[in-house]
């Protein structure tokens, strides 16, 4: 009768019996049981806390499967309460580590290169002879004359004609200076008839090339006409002396 009216006493007076851990009339008191709770991890995770075997929740464990991801691995910066969070794409488990890859970098090529500087021109006077056959009515002959033009450094060339019988004749033209071809007219050109009276007039072209191995001019060849004559005339080559 006693036990029991002690036990009653313990229920309705609230002396700590029964779930309470604490001392009570007789000494330790039995633990009371206690279940799983839900919580929210550090990093904002879902998640639950498990009960101890000293009646006690224990730490929240996240129930996500990013647990042991990229996720989980987000601490907080030096206890600011921020949370380091993975870029977009970052492997799971790589403690948020960017995945994919940045952009391609941007190749600014090498430095150019100045192309290289043209040729220049072989500035100065020259002079040279002709040869082959000319034909002036009924004589037939070498042609006899000599060039003497001069190559400005730009290419522009001038000169003169000189020929038996008085011939002369004016020179115009250019130089190439990248490729050496030479291109020249013959102009206003005229020479004596003698012993006959008068005179006769003619043109042509002069052309060559200058090799700057020899440092010199060199598959020259001439063409000479007289207008209104189409038998006299002549064409030959012609070296640089």
């Amino acid at each position: 009768m006693r036990i029991r009216w002690v036990w009653a006493a313990c229920g309705a007076l609230s002396l700590g019996c029964g779930s309470h851990d604490d001392t009570g009339l007789f000494g330790t008191r039995p633990t009371g049981a206690c279940s799983s709770a839900p919580c929210v991890g550090a990093n904002a995770c879902a998640g639950h806390q498990e009960c101890g075997s000293d009646g006690t929740l224990g730490a929240c464990r996240c129930d996500s499967a990013e647990a042991s991801g990229g996720q989980a691995n987000a601490t907080d910066a030096a206890g600011t309460g921020e949370i380091n969070r993975p870029a977009t794409g970052g492997t799971p488990g790589s403690g948020g580590a960017s995945g994919g890859g940045g952009g391609a970098a941007i190749d600014s090529g090498s430095p150019g290169k100045d192309p290289p500087a043209p040729a220049p021109c072989p500035a100065g006077q020259y002079k040279g002879k002709l040869s082959g056959t000319y034909v002036s009515g009924f004589s037939r002959a070498d042609v006899g004359a000599t060039i003497d033009f001069s190559v400005d450094s730009s290419g522009p060339v001038t000169g003169s004609y000189k020929g038996p019988n008085g011939a002369a004749a004016t020179l115009s033209g250019t130089l190439d200076c990248s490729t050496g071809e030479l291109s020249v007219n013959i102009q206003s050109g005229s020479y004596s008839l003698s012993p006959l009276p008068g005179t006769a007039s003619f043109d042509g072209t002069i052309s060559g090339r200058y090799s700057r191995d020899s440092s010199a001019f060199v598959d020259g060849t001439w063409t000479i006409e007289e207008p209104g004559s189409s038998l006299n005339g002549g064409t030959g080559t012609w070296v640089q002396q």
